[in-house]
């Protein structure tokens, strides 16, 4: 069954939320407009300033070695010390960059550090940490492949980094291809649909990888292709926000039409 709680009666300072980080055995939920919110066993926890600096709107929140990591703002990163967050620094992304709707603006990855995801291509900043990034960024764009403003990113357990774009010129999902330093489209031929825009991103405990979309539902990357599910096959309709693949191997699914959908083989042929 499912019970609903008013915000006002468990602590919780927002209505609306825009990312999620399951640690361990909490949960962190960034806020539109009232910082990070910790959830556990115990209750919750709000924090609404870095080093007496307002957490203002959380566009994603991550993890940068053991560390709990927030985007806020404009491209600012501030880190979790245990007790509270504290603001480390901004990515320095050219001025006249912007964010696009629903981006995570900024992302880390293990191997390759920090990336500014902007309207004008992807900006990478290198550096295992914030604390020691390149001085002069390496700018990805039309001319490296990568048509459309970045929004999201993920690194599957292959090693593949992907990057999903939207934008009146193009949307679609790419792959860095690091041998030649560029990006790789891919396209319908691959089973993906035309101008398919990646909102989410997840992989199951058979290492195939799912992708959420604005437009065209839910997709999955098995074996070298792409599977689309639809309402018809059971997925929920709308756009997909968020996808999670919990402790028991579950894939969820949360959208802004249909609500939440769980999976219980993901890994099935037919799920």
């Amino acid at each position: 069954g499912a019970n609903t709680y008013s915000n006002a009666a468990l602590g919780l300072p927002d209505d609306v939320y825009s990312t999620l980080l399951v640690d361990r055995d909490e949960v962190w939920l960034g806020t539109v407009s009232s910082g990070v919110v910790r959830v556990n066993w115990t209750g919750f926890t709000t924090w609404e300033a870095a080093d007496k600096v307002p957490l203002t709107r959380v566009h994603a929140l991550q993890q940068e070695g053991s560390a709990v990591i927030v985007v806020n703002g404009d491209w600012e990163i501030s880190r979790f010390d245990g007790r509270g967050f504290h603001a480390g620094r901004r990515l320095p992304v050219p001025i006249g960059s912007v964010y696009t709707w629903r981006s995570e603006v900024a992302h880390f990855d293990a191997e390759t550090g920090w990336w500014a995801l902007t309207n004008d291509g992807l900006w990478a900043f290198g550096g295992g940490r914030s604390r020691s990034l390149r001085r002069a960024p390496r700018h990805y764009g039309a001319r490296d492949g990568l048509i459309g403003h970045p929004a999201v990113m993920y690194r599957d357990s292959r090693g593949r980094l992907w990057v999903g774009t939207r934008g009146p010129v193009g949307s679609g999902l790419w792959w860095w291809d690091p041998q030649t330093d560029r990006f790789v489209s891919v396209t319908p031929a691959d089973g993906l649909p035309a101008m398919s825009a990646p909102s989410a991103f997840a992989e199951d405990r058979r290492g195939q990888l799912w992708i959420g979309t604005y437009e065209s539902g839910l997709a999955r990357y098995r074996d070298g292709r792409f599977s689309m599910f639809t309402p018809a096959d059971g997925a929920p309709g709308g756009m997909v926000t968020a996808l999670l693949v919990d402790h028991a191997g579950r894939l969820w699914i949360g959208t802004n039409h249909d609500g939440l959908t769980r999976v219980d083989a993901p890994t099935a042929a037919s799920p």
